[in-house]
């Protein structure tokens, strides 16, 4: 009989590819597992951009063979908590936030300074970072796992506050090529977690201010905007080369209760476009485990009247814009030192 194998994503391993979009990376327990959000890493969707139907048969009525697939991709979602290592900054891969190689391959880069890990979008005009990733799911006891290679990989970032005072969750939106996945592989025992003892802020005393106004948060959120498509190529075998990464369009959207206009006016400022600095933190005074997104400069795009429960609110879409056509300091990401 055989071994039933139980679905459980039991291990997760990244790596920046440093030998060309789509040529993998070497990944290591020791150096490369990724510790997610709630346990188990995600599942992964494999789908194709032609699926090999032919519709159906002249006057059988019934259906033509089909013909093999064509442009085969991957896609996964990976949800980090939004936290620092917890005990300083190096350029060592323990001395980077976990989540530094996913912002890498997700329109950013990165530098240190200070002790803090900066990190803005990479020109339109600079070659993106990508992700090799090997997931190991379906475990059958004492038979090993299945391996899915993933490589080629760019990721869209968002994240989102728990309004009910729990941690906060960095998501990537992973799309890659897949390679062809093993069975029965060892899972290996000897894994490094990243940060894994380094409990994450929680969203209290998250700090929120538009220009020189200091906000009652209810509730954040971030979209990078990110465009990723195919790179559809019918030169190559399968028809596909990968993904491309393209323009972005962030927002932050934030709920806060409403005050004095005289205090702060959401609708005065998008009836005249106003530029303000917005800036949003959470884990404040926190060793390595605190993080700061900064719009040097942002205008509101959409303001509604809400309310929770008898507390009048406004849920405020804020838009960045780099200070100049060229630059690429639109969104500045810092993990304090």
């Amino acid at each position: 009989m055989s071994t039933v194998k139980v679905i459980s994503n039991y291990l997760l391993l990244a790596a920046l590819e440093t030998n060309g979009y789509g040529n993998g990376a070497t990944v290591s327990p020791t150096v490369n597992t990724v510790l997610c959000a709630g346990g188990d890493a995600p599942d992964a969707t494999i789908a194709y951009s032609y699926d090999g139907d032919r519709k159906g048969m002249a006057l059988s009525g019934g259906n033509q063979r089909r013909t093999t697939p064509s442009g085969k991709s991957i896609t996964t979602k990976i949800d980090m908590d939004l936290k620092g290592n917890g005990i300083g900054y190096n350029t060592s891969v323990s001395g980077s936030p976990p989540v530094h190689n996913f912002l890498l391959a997700s329109g950013f880069s990165g530098s240190l300074s200070a002790g803090a890990w900066t990190y803005t979008y990479t020109p339109i005009t600079t070659a993106p970072n990508s992700l090799a990733l090997q997931l190991y799911s379906r475990i059958a006891g004492g038979s090993g796992a299945e391996v899915y290679p993933i490589s080629g990989s760019y990721g869209k970032m968002s994240f989102k506050a728990d309004t009910n005072g729990g941690p906060l969750v960095m998501s990537f939106a992973l799309s890659g090529i897949p390679g062809t996945p093993t069975d029965a592989v060892a899972v290996p025992t000897n894994i490094t977690w990243n940060a894994s003892s380094v409990i994450p802020p929680k969203g209290e005393k998250l700090s929120f201010t538009a220009g020189s106004f200091v906000a009652n948060l209810r509730d954040v959120s971030y979209d990078d905007g990110l465009d990723i498509g195919p790179r559809v190529n019918l030169s190559a075998t399968g028809s596909f080369s990968g993904y491309y990464i393209g323009r972005r369009s962030p927002k932050l959207t934030v709920t806060i209760e409403d005050d004095a206009f005289s205090s702060y006016s959401p609708l005065a400022d998008w009836d005249s476009a106003v530029q303000r600095s917005v800036s949003f933190t959470v884990g404040s005074g926190l060793t390595a485990n605190s993080c700061t997104m900064t719009f040097p400069s942002a205008s509101i795009g959409s303001v509604k009247p809400d309310k929770s429960g008898d507390i009048a609110t406004w849920v405020i879409e804020y838009y960045p814009t780099p200070s100049s056509p060229s630059a690429n300091d639109d969104v500045i990401l810092t993990f304090n030192a």
